[in-house]
């Protein structure tokens, strides 16, 4: 995670393959969904199944995810659609830290799919309750 702003940081926990993407020197960002062109959304739902879904591998770290055509991360060609920011989930320290982004409408969200509109917003359980 100390490469340049792009690049894919590829890790394997659990026995599953996950993805980071470099936001700025020593910052990321873990990778948890994607909209599939033409797929049932549920496959690209949680960082495992993402992964497994585009094919990312341990060879893929340190791949520029930019500039690179094995892996990337292209801006949108209208404008982005309105995001939520919520709690993280499927942790025990910091839940309450505000640094989960999601899509607002966005099938391929793993759950809790429900999030509040604010920062300070009530803690949600893992079940999404």
């Amino acid at each position: 995670m100390f490469s340049s702003p792009g690049t894919l940081y590829v890790y394997r926990i659990h026995q599953v393959v996950c993805a980071n993407l470099v936001a700025r020197r020593a910052e990321a960002v873990l990778v948890r969904a994607g909209a599939a062109v033409g797929e049932p959304s549920a496959t690209a739902s949680g960082p495992g199944r993402l992964c497994r879904f585009l094919g990312i591998t341990h060879a893929d770290d340190g791949a520029d995810a930019v500039a690179g055509d094995r892996v990337g991360v292209r801006l949108p060609r209208s404008l982005p659609p309105p995001v939520l920011v919520g709690p993280r989930i499927g942790i025990r320290k910091a839940v309450d830290r505000p640094l989960r982004f999601v899509v607002v409408g966005e099938p391929a969200v793993s759950r809790p799919r429900r999030l509040p509109r604010t920062a300070g917003a009530e803690e949600r359980s893992r079940s999404g309750r």
